[in-house]
C-alpha cells in the first residue's frame, strides 16, 4: 500500500480524446499529460500514438492521475499499451467523498464547482469540442489544435482538482 505522493518519482496527469461510436472500437485522437513536480507536458497525436507507451509512462514508481480510469485505460487498451502500475482516479475519488446514491452532477466541471475551484471553460464549449471528437476524423490541422487545447484544458482541470483533494504542492 502506498502511504505517501513522496513514493512515486513522476505524478502524470492525463486526459485523452478518441472517438466512440456505438458498436465500434474506440479510436484514439491524443493524449495530453503533464507531469506535477517538473511542470513537463507531453502531447501525442495521430500515428505518434501507434509508437507505442511514452516513455514517461514506463517509469515503475509513476502515478497515473486522470478524471476517469474507464475512459483513459481505454484509450491505453485500445493501443495496446500496458496499463500504469498506479492509477488514481479523482473521478471514483469524487463520488466516493461526496454522492453515496445522492443525485448530483458528477462531471471534472461539476466537481470544480462543488469545491468552488476555478474552472477553465464553460460547458457549451466543453460540449462542442466532445461533438467535434465523437464526429470522428478526419480532422483539420485547427481542429486538432482545438481539440489539443482542450484536452490541455482539462489536464489543468484535473491538475487543480488533484492538488485541491490531495494537497499537494510541487
Amino acid at each position: 500500500m502506498v502511504k505517501s505522493l513522496d513514493f512515486f518519482e513522476q505524478i502524470w496527469i492525463c486526459d485523452t480524446e478518441f472517438t466512440a461510436r456505438p458498436g465500434e472500437v474506440l479510436e484514439p485522437i491524443l493524449l495530453v499529460a503533464r507531469e506535477q513536480r517538473t511542470g513537463r507536458e507531453i502531447r501525442v497525436v495521430g500515428d505518434e500514438l501507434l509508437a507505442g507507451v511514452p516513455d514517461e509512462f514506463r517509469e515503475p514508481r509513476f502515478l497515473f492521475v486522470c478524471y476517469s480510469a474507464l475512459a483513459e485505460i481505454g484509450f491505453m487498451v485500445s493501443l495496446g499499451w500496458p496499463t500504469p502500475l498506479y492509477t488514481l482516479d479523482l473521478f471514483a475519488e469524487f463520488v466516493l467523498a461526496t454522492n453515496f446514491g445522492i443525485a448530483r452532477k458528477t462531471g471534472l466541471l461539476d466537481a470544480l464547482e462543488f469545491y468552488g475551484l476555478p474552472v477553465p471553460m464553460d460547458s457549451d464549449h466543453k460540449r462542442a469540442m466532445r461533438e467535434l471528437c465523437i464526429r470522428g476524423g478526419p480532422y483539420t490541422n485547427d481542429e486538432l489544435l482545438a481539440i489539443s487545447d482542450y484536452c490541455a484544458k482539462d489536464v489543468t482541470a484535473t491538475e487543480t482538482l488533484f492538488r485541491h483533494m490531495t494537497g499537494f504542492r510541487p
